[in-house]
């Protein structure tokens, strides 16, 4: 349970400290330690209520599935801190840290989000390569604050920065400009790097281009942002939200993972004179062959399969092109470190951890298995004759069956995982089929449940 750092923390070095995490549903949690309770933990951390993956987002106990051996009688897990990411900073928190869950016997909980991404990228080291990740963050600002966006019931709120929705439009309000200003400047505190921020297609939103970085650093970036977001939005008076889909009526929300595999002296394995390397083909015939259950970890909500529509931008089938953004996986290939891959399924709403587990995972089982792709796709992905092209799950359902009777991602991520999982998500499954929710317009109950918390 040893943390990456072997670094020493004294009480006399900082005050209290957040610990923080994401439980399943890609919620930020945290606990506020004074400085020697803290302390009293860094070695080998504190005990720390199961119900961090036991309460669904209504806040309710979920059931009808197995809990494994560490859920029962309430008991407590361990979090314990990983001190590479103990960060002082100066607005907010004056410092904070990044946790890992165990079990009391010692063993990596198989349930913990960042625990299984580290999991499975000591599996993808094993043949010689890490994972170089940079994200693409959509969100949408509104006027509203977050108590005046409930108070009307998340509906007819105004879009921060004006009625333009066309994508790159640079002429903003005066408070949306503050906005990303002041975001930056927490990303900038947070040691969050960043390259690039530009209005996105829909009314309010923006996207937010995080710097590549190794995948477990990525995630936990993605993760800071995500609340930086928030934080922003709490500290000037407006609201936020990263839900898929938060309005019919408006382009859905991703989260765009572009990813190269570094060989063990660094180079890009992906790097080529014009075709796709040997790695990036079976990297490609990996993730293909394991995407619709993927799509369970990329689109976790019920509300996520609201964004996959015709011609709106995500994917809507297994399929896979060269420089070609309508498909789940493009392949951007070139000389030098652009070399990438960029797989366009995840949502804004998913869990960064997870999403970059079943990445690597598709990956590993590509290279493992020597995997070979399909020719890749050449025009457009959307709107092909049915069978020609296997369209991706259609609902929360379908995703989670298809993860579940995945050999290979299966056996890369763990049954204990797995089954876990697979359990929730039929349990958000039930709650909003029981929540009288139809297929034509985002209902109340999603917004109530997922508009502050995903």
């Amino acid at each position: 349970m040893a943390s990456r750092s072997d670094a020493v923390v004294t009480p006399a070095q900082h005050g209290p400290v957040l610990v923080e995490y994401l439980n399943l549903d890609g919620t930020h949690s945290s606990k506020v330690l004074a400085p020697v309770k803290f302390d009293k933990g860094v070695e080998k951390g504190w005990n720390w209520p199961d119900l961090a993956f036991g309460l669904s987002l209504g806040n309710d106990v979920q059931f009808g599935f197995d809990w494994g051996s560490w859920r029962g009688e309430l008991p407590d897990v361990t979090l314990v801190p990983d001190l590479a990411t103990l960060h002082h900073a100066q607005i907010g928190p004056p410092a904070r840290v990044i946790g890992e869950f165990y079990d009391n016997d010692g063993t990596r909980l198989a349930v913990c989000p960042r625990g299984l991404l580290r999991t499975v990228l000591d599996r993808l080291r094993g043949h010689g390569f890490s994972a170089s990740v940079a994200v693409e963050l959509e969100v949408t600002l509104f006027q509203e604050s977050y108590l005046e966006a409930n108070r009307q019931g998340y509906s007819g709120l105004t879009p921060l920065g004006g009625t333009s929705g066309a994508m790159l439009v640079t002429s903003k309000s005066a408070e949306y400009l503050a906005f990303v200003h002041r975001l930056v400047e927490r990303l900038d505190d947070l040691a969050v790097p960043w390259e690039a921020w530009s209005d996105e297609a829909a009314v309010g939103q923006l996207e937010l281009n995080l710097l590549p970085a190794p995948a477990l650093d990525a995630a936990d970036h993605v993760m800071r942002a995500k609340q930086a977001v928030r934080d922003t939005a709490h500290e000037l008076g407006h609201s936020a939200t990263f839900m898929s889909k938060w309005n019919y009526a408006e382009y859905g929300q991703g989260a765009h993972v572009n990813l190269s595999l570094l060989d063990e002296s660094g180079c890009n394995a992906f790097s080529s004179g014009g075709a796709p390397t040997v790695a990036m083909r079976h990297a490609v015939a990996g993730l293909l062959h394991t995407l619709p259950g993927f799509s369970s970890l990329a689109m976790p909500l019920p509300n996520s399969y609201r964004r996959l529509a015709e011609l709106e931008g995500p994917p809507t089938t297994v399929s896979w092109g060269l420089d070609n953004k309508s498909c789940a996986v493009r392949a951007v290939v070139s000389p030098g470190p652009a070399a990438r891959l960029e797989h366009r399924l995840p949502g804004a709403d998913s869990n960064p951890y997870l999403v970059l587990a079943g990445i690597i995972a598709g990956i590993c089982v590509g290279l493992e298995k020597e995997l070979t792709p399909a020719e890749p796709i050449v025009g457009l992905a959307w709107m092909r004759p049915d069978g020609h092209l296997v369209r991706l799950p259609h609902n929360i359902l379908e995703s989670a069956h298809a993860l579940e009777h995945d050999a290979d991602l299966r056996e890369v991520l763990g049954g204990e995982f797995v089954d876990y999982w697979v359990g929730t998500r039929r349990w958000e499954w039930r709650a909003f089929g029981e929540s009288g929710a139809t297929a034509t317009e985002v209902s109340a109950w999603e917004t109530n449940r997922y508009f502050e918390q995903v």
